[in-house]
Order: structure tokens, then C-alpha cells, then sequence
């Protein structure tokens, strides 16, 4: 990959530690889910065969793609499968040239590895994505390199992973707080109101734009804990 000494990095590095309260994010992966795959029929004319499996899978939109302006999870998910690597599988070391693959190393505190496969896609309904069913969950390291890979698959073009890091800092930094609001209030509700409402304590600025443009995210730490204390 050219950007760590070794491939893929520790699971210190790639993952979070499993949070109820934290919203559903792009690369999250999650078990049982019910996946659809259509099989050739006898004919070309006849009708494919449906097949619908329990299979562990990965949430591929984009964040702001994943929920409404109003925080509420979109209806339709695209996730891809997530599967265990079979003798089939050549993967060189550093996975080089496997660009339809993102590795997920030690998956569920398993030894083989797994990986997405960009290559299986499925449309489920949003209520296949549970909390109890998540059993992984990106770091900002991990989630650079998940969009570096679907980046890989569908241009075959290498975006630097400082610019991917960069360019993910707005999302990362609003899931961080809607994860504390959550972990207070067991909802989301209001959270995104407040996001997004100009603020005296901000000089009239929202909190989106001081946590991300201003760089001023620990202000808005310590405004969202005051508003969550009262």
C-alpha cells in the first residue's frame, strides 16, 4: 500500500471499540443479514433464480447518504458482502492489485481473514441494520483506507490517504458528537436541529460550520456537553 510499514494495520489501528450509541458508518460491518443474490435460470428468457442468504455484509454509502437531514436512517442501504478468504483468494501481502477487496483483519477476534468484496452488492431495508448485529466499526485510519479501496475498484485511481483523512474530518468530527448526544439522551433527536442552528456562544455560527471550517470542535465539545447537562 505504501503508507504503513505493515498490511493491513493492527486492529488498535483499523477498528473502534463497538458502541451502541454510536450511528451506523460507512465500512460498518454487521451479521445476519439477509442477502439477495439472483441466479441465471435454465433459459435466458426465464426468470432468475432468488437466492436469499444470512451473510455477514458492510454499509457502503457515504454517511450523508446513509440518514436524512434529519438523522433518521434512509430506507434502502447499499452494503456489500463481507466474506472469509477462500483458497481461491490470491492476495499478495500488501494487496496490491486486489482493488475489489478491502481487508477486514481479525474480524469478530477471527483468525482467517475477511474482506468486503465491492464486487457482491445488495439494496436491504434499513431495519436489517441493527446495533446488536454490528460487529465491527472503522477507525478514521480504517475508513480512509475503506474509501481508498471502493476509490481503487470503480477508477483504479490511488487517492492519497492524507487527503482521504483530511477530506473526512467534517463527517468524522459531526459522528463524534452525535454519538455523545445519543449516549445522553438514548436518541438523536434534536441533535441535528442543534448542529445546524447559529449559536450566540459562536458568535452566531453553527456548530457544523465552528467544528469543521473554524476548527474549533473542542468549543463545540464543550457546548454540546452544556447543552446535554441542562
Amino acid at each position: 500500500m505504501g503508507f504503513l510499514t505493515e498490511w493491513p494495520p493492527s486492529v488498535e489501528q483499523y477498528y473502534l471499540p463497538i458502541d451502541p450509541q454510536r450511528p451506523f458508518f460507512q465500512g460498518d460491518v454487521f451479521e445476519d443479514v439477509p442477502f439477495v443474490k439472483a441466479k441465471a435460470g435454465s433459459t435466458p428468457d426465464s426468470k432468475p433464480n432468488i437466492v436469499i442468504e444470512r451473510r455477514c455484509v458492510c454499509a457502503l454509502l457515504f454517511p450523508c447518504d446513509m440518514y436524512s437531514p434529519e438523522g433518521r436512517l434512509a430506507k434502502v442501504q447499499a452494503v456489500a458482502l463481507v466474506r472469509e478468504q477462500s483458497k481461491g483468494d490470491h492476495l499478495p501481502p500488501d494487496w496490491d492489485g486486489c482493488y475489489n477487496l478491502f481487508p477486514y483483519p481479525e474480524l469478530n477476534g477471527s483468525e482467517p481473514m475477511w474482506f468486503a468484496d465491492f464486487r457482491t452488492t445488495a439494496n436491504i431495508d434499513r431495519t436489517f441494520l441493527r446495533a446488536d448485529k454490528r460487529i465491527a466499526s472503522l477507525s478514521l485510519l480504517g475508513w480512509s483506507y475503506f474509501r481508498q479501496r471502493i476509490a481503487l475498484n470503480y477508477t483504479r485511481s490511488k487517492i492519497s490517504l492524507n487527503l482521504l483523512i483530511e477530506n473526512g474530518k467534517e463527517p468524522w468530527a459531526e459522528q463524534n458528537l452525535w454519538k455523545e448526544w445519543c449516549g445522553v439522551k438514548s436518541s438523536s433527536d434534536g441533535f441535528h436541529e442543534w448542529y445546524n442552528s447559529p449559536l450566540e456562544d459562536l458568535a452566531g455560527s453553527t456548530p457544523r460550520a465552528a467544528a469543521t471550517r473554524q476548527g474549533r470542535f473542542l468549543d463545540v465539545q464543550r457546548l454540546i456537553r452544556s447543552e446535554l447537562a441542562d
